[in-house]
């Protein structure tokens, strides 16, 4: 994609003096985060980040560091190589309390949260955080989350999913999943940021205008018989 990203439309609607931040990546490499607000870069600034090659340059290419974004993946702190203690026997006893009234180990039986409205009574961002826990066992691929967002008029949001095992599980050992409406969302999209950061994974997209109703999954999926409680929040702004 190269910084052609720069270009696209979705994400210049992000930036601006409306769109809600706690850092610049929550401005998807186009904007500045200014006192909790995007803003464009202003002359000088260092903060056009190259997608595909990892670099982060100066507008006088005076600095090329390598502490960008690599497949839109950022500062991520792999644990690969530690032995896991979430990989367990297939038939391990394993119980699920959030699963005592119904099981959510399919996107079709997902857990639903109530509908989310990105902006209400006025194009004005409102930030939302919906905290989510679970147990993943080993019997089971995973469990599934289901959100609904109505998007803004005329305002881009910054969505975010982020999960947390309370065991130090091997990154291998277990996937965050995100899919809107049928697809998948994929962390090489010009539009998605995959971060982790110590033994959490986080899913950062945007959500274009319209005022639509956005129907969203995300999963915590095993790469085999893995068992481990986690917590997990979704978030908008």
């Amino acid at each position: 994609m190269k910084i052609l990203i720069l270009l696209s439309a979705l994400a210049l609607s992000a930036c601006g003096d409306s769109s809600l931040c706690d850092d610049s990546s929550d401005c998807f490499s186009i904007g500045v985060c200014v006192s909790g607000r995007c803003e464009p870069p202003t002359q000088g600034t260092n903060n056009v980040q190259s997608i595909d090659n990892n670099t982060t340059g100066t507008t006088n290419g005076a600095t090329n560091s390598t502490t960008g974004v690599t497949n839109n993946v950022s500062n991520m702190a792999v644990n690969n190589t530690a032995e896991s203690v979430c990989v367990v026997d297939p038939s391990a006893a394993c119980s699920d309390p959030s699963e005592n009234m119904s099981r959510n180990d399919s996107q079709a039986n997902a857990h639903p949260f109530e509908t989310i409205f990105a902006c209400r009574g006025s194009d004005i961002v409102t930030p939302e955080t919906v905290p989510f826990s679970g147990q993943l066992c080993a019997q089971e691929p995973g469990d599934w989350y289901a959100q609904t967002v109505r998007s803004c008029r005329n305002l881009t949001v910054v969505a975010s999913v982020t999960v947390t095992p309370e065991i130090p599980c091997k990154d291998s050992d277990w996937e965050l999943g995100v899919t809107r409406g049928d697809t998948k969302v994929s962390c090489s999209a010009p539009d998605v940021q995959c971060s982790q950061q110590g033994g959490s994974k986080t899913v950062k997209w945007l959500i274009p205008t319209g005022e639509k109703m956005e129907s969203i999954f995300y999963s915590v999926e095993a790469a085999g018989p893995t068992q481990f409680a986690y917590t997990g929040t979704f978030a908008i702004k």
